[in-house]
């Protein structure tokens, strides 16, 4: 029902492994409460092989998968730009200006970099998490979802606007977590 309510979409795509830390650390952290603290951290312990940990990856990747297939693959009387989370981290400026575009809002660039600078400086971790959150099985079964996503996508204008392939993770079994 919500999506007759606009006319453009803007549809945002994380890295489904960055994604799931970052919601699972809100989730765990009094984000979920208290939305100061949405950028803590917990501690490794929760993570890996910890079951609640467990749960939340077999249970988040169907999801991330299925919003993107059922969203992005659906006929849609609107107008989609579909931005890499990425993206927006390394070029914060250019991608902003894109979707001003995209939506034909009119803006300066010295406003914009007012702007972007006053308000998208304190949605940062304040300590970057050293260690592996997931289990080599978890991170197969990531791939799997990611893998699938790409299939799906695979011809589409949307596949070249995602970097699925850059979120797959390449590793050997040795190099992960063991339990």
């Amino acid at each position: 029902e919500t999506k007759k309510n606009f006319s453009s979409v803007i549809f945002v795509v994380r890295n489904p492994f960055d994604a799931m830390v970052s919601e699972f650390n809100r989730l765990n952290s009094g984000g979920a409460v208290d939305n100061n603290t949405h950028v803590d951290s917990i501690d490794e312990k929760h993570f890996g092989y910890s079951y609640p940990w467990q749960m939340f990856v077999r249970d988040e990747i169907p999801k991330w998968t299925a919003m993107i297939s059922n969203y992005l693959l659906q006929d849609s009387p609107h107008r989609v730009l579909c931005v890499a989370f990425e993206n927006i981290k390394e070029d914060l400026l250019g991608e902003v200006k894109r979707m001003l575009d995209f939506l034909s809002i009119e803006y300066s660039d010295e406003e914009l970099i007012e702007r972007l600078l006053q308000d998208f400086t304190t949605f940062r971790r304040s300590r970057k998490e050293v260690f592996d959150h997931y289990t080599y099985e978890q991170r197969a079964l990531v791939n799997a979802f990611i893998s699938s996503v790409m299939s799906l996508l695979e011809g589409t204008p949307i596949a070249e606007q995602i970097p699925l392939d850059s979120y797959l993770f390449r590793s050997h079994p040795e190099s992960q977590m063991t339990g």
